[in-house]
């Protein structure tokens, strides 16, 4: 099993692997991470787009409760068709919101503009 975590600003990333059995070898840390390390900074990563608009295709997402447990707002990262990646809200009521909790929405593609009065990304589907 694989478990992701992803601090509020995606600035940490924890990763864990879980088995419901032993290894066959215990875990070792790699003798090469300096050259891992490397190769990973040395990966491209496509540039932000602060003002959205077009179709936008889901890469990861966030709904966020208040303290009433009622779905306030989400927030998902994804890719434009130029590839360029962006933020944006999620457009819908709490209703929708917490049908997007139990709705896989990672692939999916919506709609994303740019609002300038509340200068932010939003992203609905059509349908």
């Amino acid at each position: 099993m694989l478990i992701t975590a992803l601090g509020w600003y995606a600035t940490k990333h924890a990763v864990g692997v879980y088995g419901s059995q032993a290894p066959r070898q215990s875990w070792q840390e790699s003798q090469h991470f300096d050259q891992l390390q490397a190769e990973i900074d040395a990966c491209a990563l496509p540039s932000p787009q602060k003002e959205a608009q077009g179709k936008f295709c889901i890469e990861g997402y966030v709904i966020l409760y208040n303290r009433f447990n009622q779905a306030e707002k989400g927030v998902a990262i994804g890719r434009l068709e130029n590839g360029l990646r962006a933020i944006a809200y999620l457009e819908g009521e709490a209703d929708i919101l917490r049908h997007y909790c139990e709705t896989e929405l990672v692939g999916q593609t919506g709609l994303v503009r740019f609002d300038a009065q509340r200068k932010r990304n939003l992203l609905r589907f059509e349908g």
